[in-house]
């Protein structure tokens, strides 16, 4: 056996060993329920992985796919399916609306805004993931082009007795900027719906 045909052996070999007894019990339950469930539609499909491929499941969650289709065979563990991108777009959607509504809060209602300009350099990062081109991107520009202006306006002597707060402007500024992105991300517009769309379309093809 040469080198590069025992790596892969080896390689095998690590994968089957990471699904441990317990997962493998409770896969085995859990498929016997699936084809439980399949034998109850009108035309039940043969096979599991025939049905899960003509719904699309197979593409929203491939790893699943792979292990139902042969659970003795390598499958690639790291292996992205629309699930995935679809939880961590939520996940970032989430972020941006909390972080709005986090600033929106502070700004209105702390005395002491040491912590704004922070907060901001997080809501840029939260936004910067979902897209510069897309309906985020003017709010993506606006937060960069202002930042250095609301550090500035934070920016207090150490002797100061006062805590920085934000100039009435650029108060205004941050309620503007946090209630357009809210509207914009619960408005959910096409471009924030994409990589939804896998679950969408089950979802509407299934009720």
């Amino acid at each position: 056996m040469n080198e590069g045909v025992s790596r892969e052996f080896l390689s095998q070999d690590r994968c089957r060993k990471s699904l441990s007894p317990t997962f493998e019990s409770h896969a085995m339950v859990l498929i016997g329920k699936m084809r439980e469930a399949l034998n109850r539609l009108p035309q039940p499909p043969a096979f599991i992985q025939d049905y899960l491929q003509s719904t699309g499941l197979a593409g929203m969650f491939p790893r699943a796919a792979a292990y139902i289709a042969n659970p003795q065979t390598l499958y690639d563990m790291g292996q992205q399916g629309s699930m995935d991108e679809h939880f961590q777009h939520m996940a970032s959607l989430h972020l941006v609306s909390s972080m709005c509504r986090q600033l929106n809060s502070d700004v209105n209602n702390l005395a002491n805004h040491k912590y704004i300009a922070h907060q901001v350099a997080l809501l840029y990062q939260s936004v910067n993931p979902l897209g510069s081109r897309g309906p985020l991107a003017p709010h993506e520009k606006a937060i960069k082009q202002n930042f250095n202006n609301i550090k500035q306006a934070l920016t207090v002597p150490p002797d100061s007795v006062d805590p920085p707060r934000l100039p009435p402007d650029q108060a205004e500024w941050m309620n503007s900027l946090t209630g357009s992105l809210l509207t914009t991300v619960s408005g959910f517009p096409p471009e924030l719906r994409r990589p939804m769309q896998p679950v969408l379309s089950f979802l509407q093809n299934h009720q």
